[in-house]
């Protein structure tokens, strides 16, 4: 059984042009159990990340994120490639690491 790679199904499936009328997506993936609250992130992107003061934990909220489903305590969130680096500059701020981003149609994941 052969599985195609994201790339190469994309590749057989659309021109070169019509992958650039496509931009990349990613998504942000963050394990807001594990947030110390240090608001790196907030202070980077705060028209994405929030401190409430209501919540009294001290952890990060992400602005238009939800949670996983199937993991809890993880958000997410999708974006593309305008919101990119500051989205990298969240997660590589993040003194604990809990921030992680992944290009959505390999799985790559951008930032440790």
């Amino acid at each position: 059984m052969h599985i195609l790679s994201s790339e190469n199904y994309l590749s057989m499936h659309f021109s070169s042009n019509d992958m650039a009328d496509h931009p990349k997506k990613y998504r942000v993936e963050y394990n807001r159990p594990a947030c110390i609250g240090a608001a790196a992130c907030v202070a980077v992107q705060p028209e994405k990340w929030v401190i409430k003061d209501e919540a009294r934990d001290n952890r990060a909220d992400l602005i238009g994120g939800m949670e996983d489903p199937t993991r809890p305590g993880i958000w997410i969130a999708e974006f593309t490639e305008e919101e990119l680096e500051a989205y990298t500059s969240s997660a590589t701020m993040c003194p604990v690491q809990v921030i992680k981003i992944f290009e959505i149609a390999t799985g790559k994941q951008l930032t440790w």
